[in-house]
């Protein structure tokens, strides 16, 4: 199927999958950033496939979808609002069971978003999510990173002096896609810093398109604590300490203090060793952590899931 391409039906952009036996609750898995399918196919990883086949096996239904992305550009409202249109429809099969919202890495900003504006999701489980300010986010994503690559502490300083002065110009722009004038503005203006700060010609443009895309003008104004001390429902973050993504303590810390500002009655928070963003055992750490890990979403996240809904759940009942 074409990016460009949608399928006529939304419904066809869908996929519901179902215990043998009545589920116990149906989990809404809202994935990260990017052009993602209904599969959250990373580096050739069916992660959502494979989390959707973990949960069924469990008792549960589970339901994921082609983000809007996936097809043509949009922006993070439209990513909300396709969500809330895809649980409509999760709802609509499967009534009268309890919901639960799951975002992944950036996913976990919309599923945040989903549980304050639904009437009354069950729970909230919010995987490798951030809850720091996204610059802080960002900086220290560069660092561990460039250190697993076995960068200099020199190189790594040089090239984010540059990547900071990005994050000004972004942070200043709204995260709406942009017209074109001001898409060409903004690529100018990015382009001279990278120039100034001696970036290889062959490296600009790839540089200048990536910095474009609007998740990172996202991510340097959305305000994460403020999100999560709106959601209502009890809520579990987790995330591993081999993620070269984010700093899972720090995020964890930063997730569980918001959300204890907040209205949520019940908050459950867990580092969980040696796994990666993908929450795939690491076997090593390097540039490419998804390419060398182990299957996503291991056996050690899933338990504290499955334990975890069994306490917020409302008692099963077999039809």
């Amino acid at each position: 199927m074409s990016p460009d391409s949608p399928p006529a039906d939304s419904a066809a952009r869908l996929a519901l999958d179902r215990p043998a036996a009545a589920p116990r609750a149906v989990l809404a898995l809202c994935s990260g950033s990017g052009r993602q399918d209904r599969d959250q196919t990373v580096a050739g990883h069916p992660t959502f496939r494979i989390l959707r086949d973990e949960l069924t096996a469990r008792g549960f239904a589970a339901a994921s979808w082609d983000d809007p992305a996936h097809y043509a550009r949009c922006g993070p409202d439209d990513l909300v609002a396709d969500a809330e249109a895809m649980l409509d429809r999760v709802e609509r099969a499967l009534p009268g069971v309890p919901v639960v919202l799951v975002g992944h890495s950036q996913g976990a900003w919309i599923a945040t978003r989903l549980a304050a504006r639904r009437p009354s999701p069950t729970g909230l489980i919010l995987l490798a999510g951030a809850a720091r300010d996204g610059r802080t986010v960002l900086e220290a994503q560069h660092r561990r990173i460039t250190r697993a690559e076995g960068w200099s502490a020199a190189a790594t300083e040089a090239t984010l002096a540059w990547k900071t002065t990005c994050f000004d110009l972004l942070a200043r722009v709204d995260a709406s896609p942009l017209d074109p004038p001001a898409e060409a503005d903004l690529r100018a203006s990015l382009r001279a810093v990278l120039e100034s700060h001696g970036v290889h010609e062959n490296d600009l443009d790839p540089i200048v398109d990536d910095l474009l895309e609007w998740e990172w003008r996202f991510i340097l104004r959305h305000d994460a604590a403020a999100a999560l001390a709106r959601v209502p429902c009890p809520t579990l973050a987790l995330a591993g300490s081999a993620d070269l993504q984010i700093e899972a303590t720090a995020e964890l810390c930063a997730t569980r203090d918001a959300l204890e500002r907040g209205v949520s009655p019940d908050v459950e928070v867990g580092e969980i060793p040696h796994l990666d963003h993908l929450f795939a055992r690491a076997h090593s750490a390097p540039a490419s952590e998804y390419e060398t890990g182990g299957r996503p979403f291991d056996a050690a996240v899933l338990e504290r899931m499955v334990n975890w809904l069994a306490r917020i759940l409302p008692p099963h009942r077999q039809p």
